[in-house]
């Protein structure tokens, strides 16, 4: 099996703490979710990010502003897959990232 990927790995997106696109369009709620840390062998909520509310399609827009629903995501699919015989979290509800809540202050 090869590595597991995050999804700002996967879908190279650069809005992970530190990552090129970061200051300029903001850190993604997902790469910094504490309470998702370690769920599907992920960092923060990097292998759950279709559980993180507004992150839902973020990653999945086409030049018309329109995105996938995550059940369609290439990623989801993937960590479906390679969680196939783990126990995985792969449904699909919202988990609110607020102001009070804990996030990971490592970088990556």
């Amino acid at each position: 099996m090869s590595h597991k990927l995050n999804c700002w790995q996967y879908k190279n997106c650069g809005r992970e703490r530190g990552g090129l696109l970061a200051d300029h369009l903001g850190v993604c709620p997902v790469s910094v979710c504490a309470k998702l840390d370690g769920l599907n062998d992920g960092r923060a909520a990097g292998r759950a990010c279709w559980k993180v509310a507004g992150a839902a399609m973020r990653c999945t827009r086409s030049a018309s502003g329109l995105g996938k629903p995550c059940h369609q995501c290439t990623f989801f699919l993937r960590v479906q897959y390679e969680e196939a015989n783990a126990e995985v979290t792969t449904n699909i509800t919202d988990i609110a990232v607020g102001d009070d809540e804990e996030i990971l202050s490592t970088s990556f």
